[in-house]
């Protein structure tokens, strides 16, 4: 049997996942002060390992959204929403659905620096057939974004981040097309190891995200 079947065949009985996104990140930390982000995947990829083999999907573009909201003193609380779908893993009958919620607490370390902890949650389904299998794991994450100064409306970010199990890395630039309304591009890469738990099965997701982020 080919390695891209049995990797179909292991993903039929555990789950593959995507990764989580966010537009461009608030800045105003002030009590009340509120950010919405929206957004889609415009290419998306996404690629699931075991040992020396691995397994492509057809990867679908998925909508995305989240908030941040200011605290006061600096400190601000986000949340973010994603969504990943791949079809015909490994060129069998397998789809593959991530859900995640990503739960973090942010602190304005100056200007320009900004540093988060949190929770990342994921729920990742896997279908085979009329079979299917779902999971829900929690995630400890901590990471730090640089955002750099707008220059005639055209600022850029890049960023760092993950826990135990995952890491993710970003870099993004936005136009101000009003004061309170800014369109954002970026690329973005996150790794899922012990996918599930699963010691040996990892997978990776990157690809072009675009949005708007509407500030209050």
């Amino acid at each position: 049997m080919k390695k891209s079947a049995v990797l179909a065949m292991v993903l039929g009985t555990t789950l593959v996942a995507g990764g989580a996104v966010s537009a461009a990140p608030a800045t105003n930390y002030e009590n009340g002060a509120t950010t919405v982000e929206l957004g889609a995947t415009l290419a998306p990829d996404l690629k699931v390992e075991s040992g020396d083999s691995s397994a492509t999907g057809d990867d679908k573009t998925r909508f995305y959204g989240g908030a941040t909201v200011g605290l006061g003193n600096n400190y601000a609380l986000s949340y973010n929403y994603a969504e990943n779908k791949a079809d015909n893993f490994g060129q069998r009958d397998v789809t593959g659905k991530l859900t995640t919620h990503d739960v973090n607490v942010n602190y304005k370390i100056n200007d320009n620096l900004y540093a988060y902890v949190g929770d990342m949650i994921y729920n990742a389904k896997a279908e085979v057939g009329g079979y299917s299998k779902s999971k829900t794991k929690n995630n400890f994450q901590a990471g730090v974004r640089y955002v750099g100064k707008p220059v005639q409306r055209l600022g850029w970010w890049a960023g760092l981040g993950g826990g135990e199990n995952h890491f993710k890395a970003e870099v993004g630039a936005s136009y101000n097309i009003t004061q309170n309304v800014d369109f954002d591009l970026s690329y973005k890469y996150l790794k899922v190891n012990k996918l599930a738990g699963v010691n040996g099965l990892d997978a990776k997701a990157k690809g072009l995200y675009t949005g708007v982020t509407l500030h209050f």
